[in-house]
């Protein structure tokens, strides 16, 4: 049938039919599989699975080189239909460390790099001369505290860090060492001797220095341990050899718990954990709630009578921390695990509650719900372990030099090309105080990162 005015025979359009239906059949299978991630790797001549890179870290307008292509310059960077296979991801900005990392892309999966701000590339400045050391900073980021090594003695120096001025705390005179602690939700501080038993212990508070409380003139008796209470109202407690005892800074109320009858204590939010001697086995137990509805926090037969050296490094949210005395090794107790691992020093970030631990050669990292794992190892000498911000970034500070680590990725730089007696991180203003000697100048430096 011919229809009028065509000028398409019958012929010719069943071809053309013919020719879109085989095109339908062919286009749609390979519509289909394009989204699906397959993509024809001409290199090799295969159809492959496909992977994605998804990139979003600070400062949003960092450039991402891909294998020495400039790909996007704000964040978020996404790359869809990757070629499995590794790739030289740089993460760049200007006034900024270079951030660089060999990446895998695998079939139909994505690759993150987020969580991630990369640091500032500076000069440090100079702030005072002298020896000093046992740097910290308050809970708040007002205040930084240190020591300072003087003709007579030592003294402990509090600096400002809004208006940068600094005072004189307290003063020791003579061979004896300092030591202090800041409370952890205010800014007062507990001044004592370096090592227990303790003679001296002093409260006072940074902004207001004209008050100190000698909590001495209270017992009588040497200090064997103190710590501050975790609650927004200042609250330190220290123990005897006889008693326990708590002590309010701002009304300076004073409170008797209890005999001290223990071998180790540690206070966590007003809850007290003890470790015991059972009167009947002669094993050790770890007692949770000793002042009030006392339980054996695990069964007793985890310890063997040989461990009565423990002491109680650390207690969080049923999780506690103990330690060998004279060895390089620590214990971390759950409800229902025991982990044991290379520990000589730790801290707790205060993000995201993640616990770290370290010897000079060993870095070992746990968060609740997991088990302790090992994020490096060097021979280089390692001195401290500092949390740089809310990523968990890392400062390590190492015999001759200090180097930032974001440890998600295993990426390292250098950051202070010296060595280093004590160190600080204002996470909240992102500055990294530091005592150390570079050059022919000796004493207090700082770092923008």
């Amino acid at each position: 049938m011919e229809y009028p005015g065509s000028r398409i025979s019958k012929p010719v359009r069943k071809t053309i039919m013919v020719i879109f239906i085989a095109l339908f059949f062919i286009i749609s299978p390979a519509i289909i599989m394009y989204t699906s991630g397959y993509r024809y790797d001409f290199k090799r001549g295969l159809l492959r699975e496909t992977g994605a890179i998804n990139i979003d870290i600070e400062p949003k307008d960092a450039v991402v080189t891909l294998n020495g292509i400039k790909i996007k310059s704000t964040m978020p960077v996404r790359l869809n239909d990757r070629i499995p296979g590794k790739y030289n991801v740089l993460i760049s900005s200007p006034g900024y460390f270079d951030w660089r990392k060999e990446i895998e892309v695998k079939n139909k999966q994505t690759v993150y790099i987020k969580e991630i701000s990369i640091l500032k590339k500076n000069q440090p400045d100079f702030l005072t001369d002298g020896s000093i050391r046992s740097l910290s900073i308050s809970y708040d980021g007002s205040f930084l505290a240190y020591i300072k090594l003087t003709s007579d003695g030592e003294e402990l120096r509090v600096r400002n860090l809004d208006n940068q001025s600094e005072e004189i705390m307290h003063t020791f005179v003579g061979d004896k060492k300092m030591a202090f602690v800041w409370a952890p939700t205010n800014n007062y501080i507990a001044i004592s001797n370096a090592e227990a038993p303790y003679d001296t212990l002093i409260i006072m508070n940074a902004g207001k220095t004209d008050k100190k409380i000698d909590v001495m003139a209270i017992t009588q008796y040497p200090i064997d341990k103190y710590m501050w209470n975790e609650t927004a109202a200042p609250e330190l407690y220290f123990g005897t050899k006889l008693r326990l005892m708590s002590i309010l800074p701002e009304t300076e109320q004073k409170f008797i718990l209890g005999k001290t009858n223990w071998l180790d204590w540690q206070m966590e939010n007003g809850q007290l954990w003890t470790i015991q001697k059972s009167a009947s086995t002669s094993q050790i137990r770890l007692v949770k709630d000793t002042l009030g509805f006392k339980s054996d926090f695990i069964d007793e037969n985890m310890f063997l009578p040989t461990e009565q050296n423990l002491k109680i490094l650390a207690c969080s949210d049923n999780q506690i921390l103990l330690k060998k005395n004279g060895k390089p090794e620590m214990l971390l107790l759950t409800k229902d695990k025991k982990f044991i691992f290379s520990g000589e020093q730790f801290k707790i970030s205060k993000f995201n509650n993640w616990w770290l631990f370290w010897t000079p050669w060993e870095i070992w990292t746990y968060s609740k719900g997991g088990e302790p794992s090992l994020l490096n190892r060097s021979g280089e000498g390692l001195k401290e372990v500092l949390p740089l911000d809310q990523y968990n970034t890392l400062a390590l500070i190492w015999d001759d030099k200090t180097t930032a680590l974001y440890p998600y990725y295993l990426v390292t730089h250098d950051l202070v090309g010296a060595s280093i007696i004590s160190a600080a991180a204002n996470t909240n203003n992102r500055v990294f105080y530091f005592s150390a000697k570079i050059g022919d100048k000796e004493g207090l430096w700082k770092l923008s990162y």
